[in-house]
């Protein structure tokens, strides 16, 4: 099986790297999606950037775990100023000046790796707040006699505006 190269920006700075196998990928990336519900109310809200920032920050909690999944350190490439592709053989070195160029390269060789998946979160999240909201609707509203609570229905009512 032939291994599947992707090229990134990170800093102005061109790198090569391989993809992940689909199974290790999934195994990161279940470590990190629990704490993906962080990114709910911002996807909710169409708000790009703060999603974006948010799942930075999630991958930097995890980062040394993360880039030893995703990164190949034997077979990440840069451009040199020649056009040459290069072997980054000390990451210290190379990275040295910019401690955080590697936590974006990290970022962006995940969101690379796992497109489909970040492709489909905000739908999967739409469709469980949906599934929550029918839930709240038909059961706050209801005593456990069966009759209607009028301090309930208006927390039921807020939500369904609130949510959608």
């Amino acid at each position: 099986m032939a291994l599947q190269e992707r090229e990134i920006e990170v800093r102005g700075k061109k790198y090569k790297f391989v993809l992940t196998p689909a199974g290790k990928a999934l195994l990161a990336l279940r470590k990190i999606t629990a704490k993906m519900s962080a990114l709910i109310p911002n996807l909710v809200a169409q708000n790009p950037d703060k999603v974006n920032e948010d799942l930075f920050e999630i991958v930097t909690e995890q980062y040394d775990e993360l880039f030893e999944t995703f990164v190949d350190v034997n077979q990440l490439k840069y451009k040199d100023k020649k056009s040459d592709w290069k072997l980054v053989g000390d990451f210290d070195e190379h990275f040295q000046g910019e401690c955080l160029a590697p936590v974006e390269l990290l970022y962006k060789v995940i969101l690379e790796n796992d497109k489909d998946f970040f492709h489909s979160l905000p739908s999967l999240i739409v469709k469980k707040r949906n599934q929550l909201n029918e839930f709240l609707l038909a059961n706050l509203s209801q005593t456990p006699n069966g009759t209607s609570n009028p301090t309930m229905d208006n927390v039921a009512n807020s939500l369904k505006e609130k949510l959608g």
